[in-house]
């Protein structure tokens, strides 16, 4: 049995290095040993490693490689149209929000002129009413989408960023597939120059589209994201709850995609299933009457016969 075990923790050393070298992030199951309790027991262990960022949701995180959003990664938040551009930006927060509730450092945030032109700046009291302290995020604000992958890459590079969260609208020549293969390796923590990370530290990567048509990328998930219906809170008018997000996984490296709607409570940094609407039913038909009482016999297109 120890042989067995130290053989397993062998060959996962060498799919780290190797996925290291490729510039691929690392998936969980591969930070401990193959063994049957090990491999029941991954998803939650690779948590406390602090390799993902769980939802809390099972039914997310289990379509999710480790059991979580991989760090040390890149993923794409989209949305269809502008006018969802404040869904994009509130469960961006939420991630981060929930990310900072359980490593130390600070969130970088750049976004574009245009981007702030479509969806406004930050909001300071916005972003504590969703959870997430405006006294770690960092704004950047840039003229194009050149100037923001270069302060996407840079950030991810530095020292003590928990996540680079970058708004670029539309889909400009310049966010190619290289250009987040970059973006990707240097979250893994690689990716050389003056700002390679000394830390060892995987920072989130959050790259946000807003009216982006769907583009190859190496985003490891890529959510389409819109607003959903709160749920009622206490006595209060329907729609004043916790913010409500639809989620379409239209993309996965572990191959597994879903919809989901879900709920984010700011005070618990964490997210919940929305129970399904229950609707109008409308009544069984033995319930009602054929044809409305006090009315004749009628005959479509009946006509008078001739004599």
């Amino acid at each position: 049995m120890g042989r067995a075990s130290e053989t397993a923790e062998r060959l996962a050393a060498l799919k780290r290095e190797i996925a290291a070298i490729e510039g691929r992030p690392v998936p969980l199951a591969w930070t401990e040993s193959s063994g049957g309790a090990a491999g029941r027991g991954a998803p939650r262990a690779a948590e406390a490693l602090g390799e993902v960022l769980a939802f809390g949701v099972e039914a997310i995180d289990r379509r999710l490689g480790g059991g979580g959003l991989m760090l040390g990664a890149l993923h794409e938040i989209a949305c269809d149209e502008s006018r969802e551009a404040g869904a994009v930006t509130g469960f961006a927060a939420a991630l981060t929000a929930r990310l900072l509730a359980r490593r130390a450092g600070r969130v970088l945030w750049i976004g574009t002129a245009e981007a702030r032109r479509e969806a406004g700046r930050l909001d300071g009291p916005g972003l504590a009413a969703l959870g997430l302290d405006p006294g770690r995020v960092v704004e950047v604000e840039v003229e194009n989408a050149t100037e923001a992958l270069w302060a996407f890459e840079e950030g991810l590079a530095c020292r003590g960023t928990a996540a680079v969260v970058a708004e670029i609208p539309g889909r400009p020549a310049v966010l190619d597939l290289t250009a987040t293969r970059r973006l990707a390796l240097r979250a893994g923590g690689g990716g050389g120059g003056e700002g390679e990370r000394g830390d060892g530290g995987r920072a989130l990567g959050l790259l946000l589209r807003v009216a982006g048509p769907a583009q190859t990328t190496a985003a490891a998930t890529r959510w389409r994201v819109s607003a959903a219906t709160s749920r009622l809170l206490g006595g209060f008018a329907p729609g004043l709850g916790n913010p409500a997000f639809r989620l379409e996984l239209e993309k996965n490296r572990d191959g597994r995609l879903g919809s989901f709607e879900v709920e984010w409570s700011s005070h618990d940094r964490c997210f919940a299933l929305l129970p399904a609407h229950p609707g109008a039913v409308p009544a069984e038909t033995s319930d009602r009457p054929a044809a409305p009482a006090g009315e004749g016999r009628v005959l479509a297109f009946e006509r008078p016969s001739h004599r």
